[in-house]
């Protein structure tokens, strides 16, 4: 973990359930607008990169963890140049991010 800004810990090797909004309905009567690619719901196991934010929900009783980045999910891939996390989710904007330029960003 490279920061943390939230009152929730998480332990290294820890499982999370990581919950992706993958769109948005204003009202019952409105249709659901589209905020990532419905597709891509499958995530394959492997260590990633996570941008989140999370609270704890008292209905559920689990802090509910939420991507910060719908449309990327960053998947270590190692490299020369330290870690390299590879976007898995299809996306031209962000196709991979290495470790040492996270750390510069934060």
């Amino acid at each position: 973990m490279f920061q943390n800004l939230t009152d929730h810990q998480i332990k290294a090797g820890e499982t999370i359930k990581l919950y992706r909004i993958v769109g948005f309905q204003p009202d019952e009567d409105k249709e659901i607008a589209p905020i990532a690619d419905h597709k891509q719901t499958e995530i394959p196991e492997g260590e990633y990169l996570l941008f989140l934010n999370g609270d704890y929900d008292e209905e559920v009783r689990h802090v509910r963890w939420f991507t910060n980045t719908p449309n990327q999910l960053f998947k270590a891939t190692g490299g020369d140049s330290g870690t390299e996390y590879k976007n898995v989710f299809v996306s031209d904007e962000i196709p991979s991010i290495t470790e040492e330029k996270v750390l510069d960003a934060i």
